[in-house]
């Protein structure tokens, strides 16, 4: 859809292939966790790595292919193929995505969620859980990768 209209950078390419090698190595690295200390730094390196590569993911996306996309297809054109995009995400992906924008979700909300039109509700049907779980999935882990503290339980309700 998008090469029809222009040609559509190749370096995201690259890096879609990058994020799937890195993603495998990640799940390496877990796959081989034990109680040595060098298998724990293998799985915090390959971490690191990830949040590298998909750092750069999203920049590059951000200042070549949305652009391109904006300039053109009207939001009526490719609201469809980001909905579709947003649906079939999976959950930590899309936490990811939040997370990357701003830990909070703020800039998300005012940012990703205004330019397309997503109503405010919208953030608290779809969104909200899928940051909340990325926390607790990865960052939380992460964390404790970094710091050797086991991560925080919660209880009750909130």
């Amino acid at each position: 859809m998008f090469s029809e209209r222009f040609k559509w950078p190749a370096e995201i390419d690259e890096l879609h292939d990058a994020l799937d090698s890195v993603k495998d190595k990640v799940q390496t690295a877990i796959d081989r966790l034990n109680a040595e200390k060098s298998t724990l730094n293998a799985v915090r390196d390959a971490l690191s790595t990830y949040e590298e590569t998909m750092l750069k993911h999203f920049e590059v996306e951000e200042k070549t292919a949305l652009p391109l996309m904006r300039a053109y297809f009207t939001p009526e054109e490719i609201s469809p193929v980001q909905r579709k995009i947003l649906e079939h995400a999976p959950e930590n992906a899309m936490g990811a995505l939040i997370f990357a924008m701003s830990p909070d979700g703020a800039k998300f909300r005012s940012d990703f969620m205004t330019v397309r039109s997503i109503p405010s509700f919208v953030w608290y049907l779809a969104f909200k859980g899928r940051l909340a779980s990325y926390k607790k999935d990865v960052v939380a882990k992460v964390e404790a990768i970094e710091s050797g503290k086991e991560p925080a339980k919660k209880s009750g309700w909130f």
